[in-house]
């Protein structure tokens, strides 16, 4: 390659540069304005050149459009590779996302920021509100996660400690920090957290364990193990059934609702649930969920129009904190 197509090629790519952080469908750069932004960058070209250089950009796949404003033919970008409204989303999926930073928070939304013109990102950036929420100070989780995807695609176990809160608000390992021994299987995101799913090595069993509470991971050379228990694993089944990511003793529990409280059970446990219409217009279904005091103290939290009616042992148990609650508040 010469020096003259070496030229063409650095003039084509900030030619598109300048249109996509310049332009939008309701900014647009005249042919003058497009050459003098070029010769900024020390390029100095014709307007026939330039006009070749768009239709370059336009057969390469990029939405380059002319339209009219007054005596004035104006260059805008049209179709992006993300919408504006899909990265409202994406940006607001990152604010809420209590796993990260507010640092890394920042850095996220600039970048999907610089995705659009500079209006619309300083349009989006007005919206964009991250003090005060509860956010993560785990600077590390950014790199766990994606340390542990590469673990996953290479087929690769990996050795960590575990922590929790003390009353020093402080994390703190567990076990004086014993070391993990997992093959880790999938990751999924839930309540705003992510969470691995994998195969504990000591217990041989299947179990989940919030990232950012993962410290001293190590990937290793041993190949993972626990296959079989992962795919019979129903992860939907799990989620749905699990409250807070709290896992306890898996149970078929039998729950009674009145009709304006269905569409609260839809959303929790999904459409496929089963409704049987009693004869007083309340309804029964039956769920598999597992047993803890957070699934307990949620359908506490739903008030009246709400009963669980099988099995016993779990109304004894709703009977128990019941009681407790009474006697605190008596």
């Amino acid at each position: 390659m010469n020096d003259i197509e070496a030229d063409n090629r650095i003039r084509i790519l900030i030619l598109s540069r300048i249109l996509y952080d310049r332009t939008d469908e309701a900014h647009g750069l005249s042919t003058e304005e497009l050459l003098s932004a070029l010769a900024e960058q020390g390029f100095h070209l014709e307007r026939k050149t330039l006009y070749k250089d768009i239709e370059c950009l336009n057969k390469l796949g990029h939405d380059i459009l002319k339209m009219r404003q007054g005596k004035k033919v104006l260059y805008h970008v049209g179709n992006r590779l993300f919408e504006t409204a899909e990265l409202r989303i994406l940006i607001d999926a990152v604010n809420a996302s209590h796993f990260l930073t507010p640092s890394k928070t920042r850095q996220l939304i600039r970048k999907l920021e610089s995705i659009s013109s500079r209006y619309e990102a300083r349009d989006m950036d007005k919206n964009v509100i991250i003090a005060g929420q509860r956010k993560s100070d785990n600077k590390t989780i950014y790199y766990l996660v994606n340390d542990l995807h590469f673990a996953i695609r290479d087929d690769r176990q990996v050795r960590f400690q575990y922590t929790q809160w003390n009353t020093q608000k402080c994390l703190e390992k567990k076990y004086d920090g014993a070391i993990y021994h997992v093959s880790p299987w999938t990751m999924l995101f839930d309540h705003e957290n992510y969470y691995l799913i994998g195969y504990d090595n000591k217990n041989s069993e299947i179990r989940h364990y919030r990232v950012d509470k993962i410290v001293n991971l190590e990937v290793v050379e041993e190949h993972r193990l626990g296959e079989e228990s992962y795919k019979n694993y129903n992860i939907d089944s799990f989620m749905n059934g699990t409250f807070g990511m709290f896992a306890g003793s898996p149970v078929n529990v039998v729950i009674r609702v009145c009709e304006d409280k269905v569409g609260i059970m839809i959303d929790r446990f999904g459409k496929d649930i089963q409704l049987k219409q009693n004869k007083d217009d309340t309804y029964d279904f039956e769920v598999y969920v597992r047993m803890s005091d957070q699934f307990l103290g949620w359908i506490v939290a739903l008030g009246e129009g709400v009963e669980i009616i099988e099995p016993e042992s779990v109304r004894k148990k709703m009977q128990e904190i019941g009681a407790v609650l009474l006697k605190k508040y008596k």
